[in-house]
C-alpha cells in the first residue's frame, strides 16, 4: 500500500519553489526542492520512473517530452519515499494517507474533462450514520445544471464506484466525472442524470483495514455483501428521498473502475430489479474468483442488465476482463466489449466514462 508523504520540513525549505510548469507545446517541467536528497525520481501516470537533476541550490528538475492533452497524476520519490508536490493545488486523496498530485495539459478545443464554458452541475456532500458498516459514511451526489429542487421533474441515476486505495471523491478529483457530464449534457450527447459517488469499502475504518481486500475470494464476497447492504438499505434511500430521481431499474445504472467495476458487476447482475445497465472499466474481476457460476448462481439471463465492459490493452487485468466477458456471453448476458490503448489508469477511465455515459437512459416519463 502506498502512502504519499506531505512536505517534510527538513526536505522542503522553500515551498514556493516546488512547482510544475506546463508549456505551450505540452512539455511539463517538474521541480522539487530537496537539498539533502541523494536521488529524486518523478513517478508520473502513464510513464516509467524518470530521474530528476539537482542544481547547486538543491532544486531537482525534469522536463518531459510534449505530452498529449490529459490530466496526469504524479508524485516524487525522494530516496525511495513518495512525496506529493506541495505547490500543486490539485490532487487525488489516497485512502491510507497523502495524495497524488495532478497536472493538466490543455488543448484547443478543450477536452470533455476540462472546465469548459458550459453550464455546470452541482456537487453535494452527505454524511450518514451507517448501521450496516458501523461508522459515519460519506457520499457525494452530482445534480445536472438544469436540476431544480423545486421542480418535480425526475432524473435517472448513475451510481459510480471507485477503485482500491481511493475514496468517494476519486471520480471528481482524478476522474473529472462532473466536468465530463457537464460537457456531454451541454452537447446533448448524454441525458441529464444524477450521479452518486459512494465510499465503496464494505468494512469500517477503511484506511486501517484496507488490507482485507487482499485476503482471498471468500473475504471479498463478504465485503461486497456488506457494501450491498449499505448501498441498498442506506445510500439508495438517502438519494431517493433527497433528490427527484426515477425509481425503475431502467432509470438506474451502476458502473465503476477497477474494484468498482467488479462491484458494479456483482451488484448489478445479482439485482436486476434495481439496475438496468452495468458499466465496468478495467474491472478487478480477480476479486470475484474464477468460479463465476458460484458467484452468480441465480443469474437469469433474460432479466439481466446489459453490461458495457472496457479495458486498456496494456492493463494487467486485460486477461481477467476477457475471461469475464466470455463467461457473460456463454450465459447469454448482453455484453459490449471495448478495448482501448492504455494501462490501469484514470487516463483510460475518463475516456471510458465519456464513451459509456451517452449510451445510458432515454428521456422518459417522470
Amino acid at each position: 500500500m502506498r502512502w504519499i508523504q506531505p512536505c517534510a520540513l527538513n526536505l522542503l525549505l522553500a515551498l514556493p519553489l516546488c512547482a510544475q510548469d506546463v508549456q505551450a507545446d505540452g512539455r511539463v517541467t517538474f521541480r522539487f526542492y530537496a537539498p539533502s536528497a541523494g536521488r529524486v525520481l518523478l513517478d508520473r501516470e502513464g510513464a516509467a520512473l524518470a530521474p530528476m537533476t539537482r542544481d547547486e541550490r538543491g532544486m531537482w528538475r525534469i522536463t518531459t517530452a510534449p505530452l498529449a492533452p490529459d490530466v496526469y497524476a504524479y508524485h516524487f520519490l525522494v530516496d525511495g519515499i513518495p512525496f506529493e508536490d506541495p505547490a500543486c493545488a490539485q490532487g487525488k486523496p489516497i485512502l491510507s494517507g497523502g495524495r497524488e498530485s495532478l497536472v493538466e495539459v490543455h488543448s484547443d478545443p478543450p477536452q470533455p474533462w476540462d472546465l469548459n464554458a458550459v453550464p455546470h452541475g452541482t456537487l453535494h456532500q452527505h454524511r450518514f450514520a451507517s448501521k450496516a458498516l458501523g461508522e459515519s459514511r460519506e457520499v457525494w451526489v452530482y445534480t445536472p445544471p438544469e436540476y431544480d429542487a423545486a421542480d418535480a421533474r425526475a432524473y435517472p441515476t448513475l451510481y459510480l464506484l471507485h477503485g482500491v486505495m481511493e475514496d468517494a471523491q476519486a471520480w471528481t478529483t482524478a476522474g473529472r466525472a462532473d466536468f465530463i457530464l457537464d460537457t456531454l449534457i451541454a452537447r446533448k450527447q448524454a441525458v441529464p442524470m444524477v450521479v452518486v459517488f459512494p465510499l465503496g469499502y464494505g468494512f469500517p475504518d477503511a484506511p486501517r483495514q484496507v488490507s482485507r481486500l487482499f485476503h482471498g475470494v471468500r473475504e471479498q464476497r463478504g465485503i461486497m455483501d456488506a457494501f450491498e447492504r449499505c448501498l441498498f438499505d442506506e445510500i439508495l434511500p438517502l438519494v431517493e428521498r433527497s433528490y427527484h430521481v426515477r425509481r425503475d431499474p431502467d432509470s438506474r445504472a451502476i458502473a465503476g473502475a477497477s474494484m468498482g467495476g467488479a462491484q458494479a458487476l456483482y451488484l448489478g447482475l445479482r439485482n436486476p430489479d434495481r439496475f438496468g445497465r452495468i458499466g465496468s472499466f478495467s474491472g478487478a474481476f480477480t476479486l470475484l474468483g474464477n468460479d463465476l457460476d458460484a458467484v452468480f448462481p441465480a443469474l437469469d439471463a433474460p432479466r439481466a442488465p446489459s453490461v458495457w465492459m472496457a479495458c486498456g490493452t496494456g492493463d494487467f487485468l486485460l486477461g481477467a476482463n476477457r475471461g469475464c466477458a466470455a463467461w457473460l456471453e456463454s450465459r447469454r448476458v448482453p455484453v459490449t466489449e471495448v478495448e482501448t490503448p492504455g494501462d490501469h489508469t484514470w487516463m483510460v477511465w475518463r475516456r471510458d466514462l465519456i464513451a459509456f455515459a451517452p449510451s445510458l437512459f432515454k428521456p422518459g416519463a417522470e
